[in-house]
């Protein structure tokens, strides 16, 4: 199994993220597996109103936050000003709520942020250049590899938060993508 280079201890999620991770079909086994505390901010939470593919809204964050996997918090004071200054400024260096609220939390000392979009990880790797982040794709092959998954499992969890969510591969994981694949046509 690939190794993900993924960050230990607690998480802060993005919509992104969890929208990858309700794609799999299997969020609550990847959370579970992980064994480290998720976090999602109510402003991040409130962006995913329906479960990926379905034209109907939900509550699909519910059951993840009912089984004790996922943890909703409302960011402190201290994060609040750090997520006010993501959202203010020219457009190539502000976020939307939803990774401004992610990425606030994981600086107010929350725990490493997992986010996919390019230039909310650009603007984190400038501005909190000591705050780690991970990706949806690490999340899941970590996920997958802390809980013995087999690497057809692997691949099928990969395939369906492609598929059904359009999980995108950020550039320095293609490499890591590629050799998932690779295992397959073998």
């Amino acid at each position: 199994m690939p190794s993900s280079g993924f960050p230990t201890g607690p998480l802060v999620l993005d919509a992104s993220v969890l929208f990858n991770l309700l794609g799999t079909g299997r969020p609550t086994e990847l959370l579970r597996a992980l064994g480290v505390p998720c976090w999602v901010e109510e402003r991040t939470a409130a962006e995913i109103r329906r479960m990926p593919g379905q034209r109907t809204e939900s509550a699909p964050l519910q059951p993840l936050i009912d089984d004790g996997c996922l943890n909703l918090l409302r960011m402190s004071e201290h994060a609040y000003e750090t997520y006010l200054t993501l959202l203010s400024g020219p457009s190539t260096d502000t976020l939307d709520d939803g990774e401004s609220a992610a990425i606030a939390l994981a600086v107010d000392g929350l725990g490493s942020v997992v986010l996919d979009d390019k230039k909310a990880r650009r603007i984190l790797a400038t501005r909190f250049p000591d705050v780690r982040s991970g990706t949806s794709l690490s999340l899941i092959v970590e996920a997958a590899r802390r809980a013995d998954w087999s690497e057809q499992m692997l691949r099928d969890a990969v395939s369906m938060a492609r598929s059904v969510s359009r999980m995108a591969v950020v550039l320095h994981e293609r490499s890591l993508f590629a050799e998932l694949l690779a295992v397959e046509s073998n």
